[in-house]
């Protein structure tokens, strides 16, 4: 009896394995999910080829030819390896917005007044977040470019800079000495950035001896960099360090104002008409 019994239950079981695995072999497995009707985007720029000026700006017109029910952000993809960085360039993310098929995107490259040679910069515009990116058809194309930024100075004006070599606020200004005119002449390099800029000395100013110099509000020692840019582009750079007092070869101190701390004199500058010499005190 208990062989019957172990033999039945064996039966049972094995006829249990049999149905499922028929029942397995019979289902369909889903197909895989294919992005070949997701939207294709489409980059339009009247923009052509490898060099911008500083001040100019790029316009790009993005497109999609299915309409979709999630938002799409594009955004300016640097290359990591670009000499250019983010203050020589400005974008606001384009935003296309369910349910339609067009948004604009401008690439900004802004006159900084920064005295500095020609920078490379490559970069690309698509969706970067993995959210946006899945959305899209993998055949569409991001536009990229290698571009070259051409620096561009103020046209008719002197263009200093200052930089220094640590992160305490300090200051230039400007002093005249021409037959016109004789006391200082431009505060504009006194505002707590770094650089410093002024922009003061116009071509059509009195010629003669304008001297830049430093305040001592205590920061010193530091080293510092003159940078003196025209409008046809051509710069020149004088490099120093400031002591303060302590400094033999800083002389001709005066004060602004009661306010304001020694004024050091450290470099002339010669004006004749548009051309200027730099002579290091």
């Amino acid at each position: 009896m208990r062989k019957n019994i172990l033999f039945k239950t064996l039966g049972f079981l094995l006829l249990g394995i049999v149905i499922a695995g028929c029942d397995t072999a019979s289902q369909e497995v889903e197909p895989v999910i294919s992005p070949d009707n997701y939207p294709v985007a489409t980059f339009t720029t009247d923009f052509s080829g490898e060099t911008v000026n500083e001040g100019d700006t790029i316009s790009y017109v993005i497109t999609v030819d299915k309409q979709l029910d999630k938002s799409v952000t594009f955004h300016v993809i640097p290359d990591t390896g670009n000499v250019a960085d983010d203050h020589d360039y400005e974008y606001a993310p384009a935003v296309l917005q369910p349910y339609t098929s067009e948004v604009s995107m401008d690439v900004i490259f802004p006159q900084e007044n920064l005295v500095e040679g020609s920078e490379t910069f490559s970069f690309e515009i698509g969706a970067t977040s993995l959210a946006d990116k899945y959305l899209l058809n993998p055949s569409t194309e991001n536009p990229a470019h290698d571009l070259t930024i051409v620096n561009v100075n103020v046209e008719g004006k002197l263009t200093i800079n200052m930089d220094w070599n640590n992160h305490d606020d300090n200051d230039f200004g400007v002093y005249s000495e021409t037959a016109d005119y004789t006391g200082v002449w431009s505060l504009d390099g006194a505002t707590g950035d770094q650089p410093e800029i002024d922009m003061t000395i116009w071509n059509s100013d009195p010629d003669g001896d304008y001297y830049l110099g430093i305040w001592d509000w205590g920061n010193p020692p530091f080293d510092y960099v003159f940078t003196f840019g025209l409008d046809d582009n051509s710069m020149e750079t004088l490099e120093g360090s400031f002591n303060g007092t302590t400094a033999a070869d800083l002389y001709d101190t005066f004060l602004y104002s009661e306010d304001y701390p020694p004024f050091y004199k450290v470099i002339k500058i010669t004006k004749s008409g548009s051309s200027y010499t730099y002579t290091k005190l």
